[in-house]
């Protein structure tokens, strides 16, 4: 993919983890074993996020994920993921719970094709144990468990142990996935939005005010 100035700080600003660090994903030479790492400098140091890393995951040179959780336990976005070959029809029922209540989301086909994830982005960072509460409910109301194709939360956790960084979640636009119409954005019968960039750019953020009434019932 390709993206403008304006276009990568969107991407940005709704993909928002932690700016201090990332990770990158790796596959060994034979291709038997994959995963994901912090990235750090030659002196140990945790890499930084920047435009230029970025840019390198949306042209498909780099294959990256954020740490949803940030160091003050808050959060910009929650992501609900689905595994599995029945994760479109559960993500779907999660959409509806999402649409009666008038919930922006955005749905993205991971870059296996085979899971998914619906993105809920914020207006601003919130608690993540808040956040996580919110989406209980959603889930709850939609009549999805664990025992279903839903595999997590991201965040993942409602605060920092202080020994790690949390569960950390791939970015979706990257690169040649885009080209077989996965890691993008998706319409509820599977098929791919046609401008990622446009459809990106309409969806809103949550405020906490309404997710707060929500909560409350």
């Amino acid at each position: 993919m390709t993206c403008t100035p304006e276009q990568l700080a969107l991407f940005r600003s709704l993909f928002r983890g932690r700016n201090d660090v990332f990770a990158r994903y790796w596959q060994s030479t034979k291709g038997e074993k994959s995963g994901y790492t912090p990235a750090k400098f030659h002196t140990g140091e945790y890499a930084p996020l920047t435009d230029d890393v970025a840019l390198s995951h949306i042209r498909g040179d780099a294959f990256i994920g954020v740490y949803p959780l940030l160091k003050d336990n808050t959060t910009w976005f929650l992501v609900v993921d689905f595994d599995g070959d029945r994760w479109l029809a559960e993500a779907i029922r999660l959409l509806d719970i999402a649409a009666q209540h008038q919930i922006p989301f955005a749905l993205e086909r991971s870059k296996s094709g085979n899971g998914g994830h619906v993105w809920f982005f914020f207006e601003k960072s919130i608690a993540a144990w808040k956040a996580r509460m919110w989406g209980k409910y959603l889930l709850t109301e939609a009549g999805i468990t664990r025992q279903s194709t839903f595999d997590r939360m991201f965040p993942s956790q409602d605060e920092h142990t202080g020994k790690h960084l949390g569960n950390l979640i791939a970015l979706p636009f990257s690169g040649a996935h885009v080209t077989q119409g996965n890691s993008c954005l998706i319409q509820k019968d599977g098929t791919v939005w046609a401008d990622q960039w446009e459809y990106l750019a309409s969806v809103s953020r949550i405020s906490e005010q309404n997710i707060d009434l929500l909560i409350a019932g």
